[in-house]
């Protein structure tokens, strides 16, 4: 019985996170019903991550009016709930100040607030929660976090010793600080907050410059806001470099994240000794993905589109990180490949993916949104996906074909374990090879053109189990060609060559004659100490791993045969 945790997230537009996740779980009690299949939600930071961070908890939503980004009186809501860590609060920034809160035409940095977030932090230290995990995306905000600061007790003086306005506008008059209001109970509470963009406070890099334009500043605005940035952060940093005050940082301005949501993670970083994290850091760590992963066979992840994008941060390269941490296999999952979708098939964190467009008809395609499509064709992927395919091919020698006894009797064996079977065949190659170097690399590079051209077609990352049996200049052709297309195959290596030892890696088992005319004992010893390979000596056997005894010939192929069976029977 195998162990598989499923972790994928949602299909936007199709399916949730669980209901992706339950499908591929559905799809695999279809082939496989006596195997053990965990399914966790998960998320990046975006859609689906309150369901991600909450799963199996017994939450509680508490709605509280706030200041909107305007400043004008909203609803607004967050959840919490009690754990080990005990009570913890999840809040979305956004649900207080986020752009879409702001219509189009009244969008404008220098007056929006992120006050209404620190009124949702501080009902929920009322509500007694000490343990926050807050995202900060999607804000309408340029206001380094002042807002929420001010919610929180801190007050900030122009240099008449008013309490500035809300706002970028506000932020350009501060001369100075005031800590006197600030909330006893921000001592003893966590933030981690959940950050996926690395921009700094200012610069060209900064809050300001990259982010502001979509919230509705001008040219000038921000030049004014970037330089009121640095005059803040000026500030700020001089007082708790010479502890003024109860500033304990845990950045600076120029900490990844600290620009995000308008500067509000430096806010956090700086006064509230928060931990800037990814989405699906935090994500991971809240359903504990790490101690489900680490005594499971398989760990399979995804999302409704892969592409060069999945490798920055998203979902299935946060889940496949943490298996390859301990050495599992990942099967990736997808609605479709978008572009750039090989660098995530020549990653190593992924030993194969699939999208499910690709096993859709025209016809079928049309209906691939609907949630009821989506889910039966998820289950119908991962089916075909772990349905028991096992590739053997086999890699003759110059002159020792297929039909010859050591590769005839290993074909039979695979056949015998439901191997498909594949026979490479050479075209023309140079005679004389045997002491020649230039003609054995001659007639290797031509074998390997042969071999090439006829596995091309072959979806290797479709089969569970590969394998390569070869024979002598063989071995040479099928340790580079898995070696060049980065195949994960198993190898049974006859009588190889010296040269053979430049492309075979640590994988596999190797057989050799002291009598072979072809490779020296000595030499071939050596070189499988050095990858730590099985080497399997047969006394006085020649390159065909033959004595001219026909009595002991047999003996000898019986015991080689035994040894390759044990070796495809091994997992």
């Amino acid at each position: 019985m195998k162990k598989i945790v499923v972790a994928v997230d949602s299909f936007k537009g199709s399916m949730t996170s669980l209901e992706a996740g339950n499908a591929v779980k559905t799809g695999i009690h279809k082939i496989h019903s006596d195997w053990k299949v965990e399914v966790y939600p998960v998320a990046d930071g975006g859609e689906g991550t309150v369901e991600a961070l909450t799963y199996k908890k017994e939450i509680k939503e508490r709605t509280c009016m706030v200041t909107g980004p305007l400043g004008e009186r909203i609803e607004s809501s967050y959840i919490w709930y009690e754990g080990e860590n005990g009570r913890t609060a999840v809040i979305e920034m956004s649900a207080a100040a986020g752009l879409p809160l702001v219509p189009e035409e009244k969008r404008n940095p220098m007056h929006t607030t992120t006050y209404g977030v620190g009124e949702l932090i501080r009902d929920a230290i009322w509500q007694g929660c000490r343990r926050f995990l807050i995202g900060i995306g999607g804000s309408a905000t340029n206001d380094a976090g002042i807002g929420m600061l001010q919610a929180l007790g801190y007050h900030f003086f122009d240099q008449n010793g008013k309490e500035v306005a809300y706002g970028a506008e506000g932020l350009s008059k501060i001369a100075d600080i005031g800590f006197e209001d600030v909330l006893l109970e921000l001592s003893s509470c966590r933030f981690q907050i959940a950050c996926d963009v690395t921009n700094p406070l200012v610069g060209t890099n900064g809050c300001s410059v990259v982010y502001s334009p979509q919230k509705g500043a001008d040219a000038d605005m921000i030049d004014t806001m970037d330089t009121s940035m640095k005059r803040f952060a000026d500030l700020v940093e001089h007082i708790a470099m010479c502890d003024m005050g109860p500033i304990h940082p845990n950045g600076t301005r120029n900490t990844p994240g600290a620009g995000a949501a308008g500067g509000l993670g430096y806010a956090f970083l700086m006064f509230l000794n928060a931990e800037l994290r990814s989405g699906i850091s935090i994500v991971l760590d809240e359903v504990g993905l790490e101690q489900a992963i680490v005594n499971v066979d398989l760990v399979v992840t995804g999302e409704g589109r892969l592409d060069a994008q999945t490798l920055m941060g998203k979902t299935p390269a946060g889940v496949a990180q943490l298996a390859k941490k301990y050495g599992k296999q990942v099967i990736a999952v997808a609605g479709c490949f978008g572009e750039g979708v090989e660098q995530c098939e020549q990653s190593d964190l992924f030993d194969a993916c699939f999208a499910v467009d690709d096993i859709l008809t025209e016809e079928e395609k049309k209906h691939a949104m609907e949630k009821e499509f989506a889910i039966a064709n998820l289950q119908r992927l991962i089916t075909q996906c772990l349905d028991e395919k096992k590739v053997a091919v086999l890699f003759p020698g110059i002159g020792y074909h297929t039909d010859k006894p050591l590769l005839y009797y290993s074909k039979k064996l695979a056949k015998e374990r439901e191997y498909e079977i594949i026979e490479i065949k050479y075209g023309e190659l140079p005679s004389g090879v045997k002491g020649n170097p230039d003609k054995m690399i001659e007639a290797f590079r031509k074998a390997l053109h042969y071999a090439t051209e006829q596995l091309t077609a072959v979806k290797f990352n479709t089969y569970n189990e590969v394998l390569f049996i070869s024979k002598s200049v063989g071995t040479a052709v099928a340790a580079a060609y898995a070696k060049q297309y980065n195949i994960n195959a198993r190898q049974i290596y006859y009588t190889p060559v010296a040269e053979s030892f430049d492309a075979i890696g640590q994988e596999g088992i190797v057989f050799h004659g002291t009598a072979d005319p072809w490779a020296e004992t000595a030499k071939i010893q050596e070189e499988c100490e050095k990858r730590g390979l099985p080497l399997y000596l047969t006394e006085n056997a020649n390159h065909s791993m033959e004595t001219g005894n026909v009595g002991k010939d047999l003996e000898i192929m019986k015991e080689i045969m035994e040894k390759a069976a044990a070796y495809m029977d091994k997992r």
